[in-house]
């Protein structure tokens, strides 16, 4: 970034102490100048605003501890811009997050932060289907200009920033650790194009640690820069499902991708239906919602495709299929079935699922 100005510097100090952001309304944040705030914390005066004089004290002694020219010289990052509370590039949405967060730390296009937007969230131990799911879901709605957030996690996280990247929605991915730190390592290849085409957001400085109570903390952001959050696959209780109940608590309208009753990755999101959640089945359910249009359908191969390939295809379901059920409902011999589907693996229709399964995903 080019110089870093005071108010992006104290809306950094501000966000650098929890204990801080959680009383930073109380203490002036849209009223003040962050300069000005800072001053009271310092002083130890931010009894003025309100909290007691314990409070105030812990405040004064936690804003003490920060290394304010330690910290401008870690936001010395090519490309680095700080988006404080004040700033025009802040969105709205966010304000509503509690506790509140002073800036944000962006690599990337902060104006994809002002678009409309749905998080996408689930499992880290994802199945073929739950994987195929996300990747689709998101990619149509990048397609139709919707922004998808998620946390750039293994598992759906990943996938659902895998299919829109670089769309006309684009997408941002919320670390939770400092925005120079790509976490998990082997997301490296996915983080690069997201930092290319998209946005990498976080509230940590960089340099930051992704320290596991960042994530709890990281969530309530994807959930609050959504106007939609969807479930794909979940635990019971899991990160995900908190994340979804801290987008109700938002009154954001929360969506859930059904899945198999043999899974116990369908526990989160079937809980959460029965408790009243929108069962979601395309993406033009949200698009309709949200009042925008539905893209152009993009156009699939029909043809191509030998008879013996389009009876193997039709053997293969949405979810991981076993050899054995392809040969059996193909109805061809077992080498000629397999053949067809290495041929419908190269062209795209069908994906390999550990040594013996395969899924459809087109």
């Amino acid at each position: 970034m080019g110089a870093t100005t005071d108010s992006q510097l104290y809306w950094a100090a501000l966000g650098s102490v929890p204990a801080i952001a959680r009383h930073l309304v109380a203490l002036g944040a849209g009223s003040l100048p962050p300069a000005d705030i800072w001053s009271r914390l310092i002083r130890g005066s931010s009894r003025s605003a309100g909290l007691n004089p314990e409070i105030s004290r812990r405040l004064s002694d936690a804003a003490r501890t920060v290394d304010l020219e330690g910290l401008r010289s870690s936001l010395d990052l090519p490309g680095l811009q700080v988006v404080g509370w004040d700033d025009p590039r802040y969105p709205p949405r966010l304000r509503e997050a509690e506790p509140p967060v002073p800036a944000l730390y962006a690599l990337g296009d902060p104006a994809l932060l002002q678009r409309p937007s749905v998080a996408v969230v689930g499992t880290r131990k994802a199945s073929g289907y739950g994987l195929a799911v996300a990747e689709d879901l998101a990619r149509a709605l990048g397609e139709a200009g919707l922004t998808v957030i998620s946390g750039l996690a293994k598992g759906i996280d990943s996938a659902a920033h895998t299919g829109a990247v670089g769309t006309r929605g684009g997408t941002v991915a919320v670390l939770g650790c400092g925005v120079d730190r790509c976490y998990p390592a082997s997301g490296r290849s996915l983080y690069r194009r997201i930092r290319q085409n998209d946005l990498l957001v976080a509230e940590r400085p960089p340099g930051s640690e992704p320290l596991k109570w960042h994530f709890p903390a990281r969530n309530r952001i994807i959930a609050a820069l959504g106007q939609a959050l969807v479930l794909v696959e979940a635990g019971e209780r899991s990160g995900a499902t908190i994340t979804v109940d801290m987008a109700i608590d938002l009154g954001r309208e929360v969506y859930c991708v059904p899945g198999s009753i043999f899974s116990p990755s369908s526990r989160g999101p079937h809980r959460l239906i029965k408790e009243g959640a929108r069962l979601l089945e395309s993406a033009a359910e949200i698009l309709d919602e949200l009042g925008l249009e539905r893209p152009a359908a993009a156009e699939k191969p029909t043809g191509g495709l030998s008879l013996a390939e389009g009876v193997t295809l039709g053997a293969v379901g949405w979810y991981p299929t076993d050899l054995d059920e392809v040969i059996v409902a193909s109805g061809l011999a077992g080498g000629e079935a397999v053949g067809c589907l290495a041929l419908l693996e190269i062209k795209g229709y069908v994906r390999m699922e550990g040594s013996r399964s395969y899924l459809r995903i087109q």
